[in-house]
C-alpha cells in the first residue's frame, strides 16, 4: 500500500512538474523549450502506463518523462531551425524585392546629376561675370 501511494505520490509530483515545465516553455519563443515541456509531458503519461503494468508507474513515469524531455526537446530545436531559416530567405527575398525597386523607381545620381529636396539637377557651367571668359560650375534644375 505503501509503495502504491509512494508511486502516485510521484506520479502527480512528475505531471504537476511537467505542466509547470510546458507553462514555462509555451511563454518562451523558442521551441525546444516548449517541445521538452511537451515531450515530458507526454514521456510522463506514457511511462506511467507502460511502468504500471510492470507494476511501478513512478518509475515508469520518471524514465519516460526523461526521455521525453529529450526527444522534444530535440524535435524543438529542429523545429526552431527550419523556423529561422526560412525568415532569414524571405528577409533576402524582400531586400532584394526593395533593390530592385529601388533601381527602377528613379534613375541613379551621376557626377554631373543630382537629386535634391525631391528634384533633379544638372551640373553647368556659366560665366561669370559676364564677357569675363571665367567659368563657374553650378547646379541647375533640369
Amino acid at each position: 500500500m505503501a509503495n502504491r501511494l509512494t508511486s502516485s505520490l510521484l506520479l502527480v509530483c512528475l505531471l504537476a512538474l511537467g505542466l509547470v515545465t510546458f507553462g514555462c516553455a509555451a511563454a518562451s519563443e523558442h521551441k525546444g523549450a516548449a517541445g521538452a515541456g511537451i515531450g515530458a509531458l507526454g514521456g510522463a503519461a506514457a511511462g506511467a502506463g507502460i511502468g504500471s503494468a510492470f507494476g511501478a508507474p513512478g518509475l515508469g513515469a520518471a524514465i519516460g518523462a526523461g526521455g521525453g524531455a529529450l526527444i522534444g526537446k530535440v524535435v524543438g530545436d529542429e523545429m526552431q531551425k527550419k523556423e529561422e531559416k526560412k525568415e532569414v530567405e524571405e528577409l533576402k527575398q524582400k531586400v532584394q524585392e526593395l533593390e530592385a525597386t529601388k533601381k527602377t523607381a528613379a534613375p541613379e545620381a551621376t557626377a554631373d546629376r543630382k537629386f535634391i529636396d525631391g528634384r533633379w539637377y544638372k551640373r553647368s557651367m556659366i560665366e561669370e561675370p559676364a564677357g569675363s571668359g571665367k567659368y563657374k560650375e553650378v547646379w541647375l534644375p533640369e
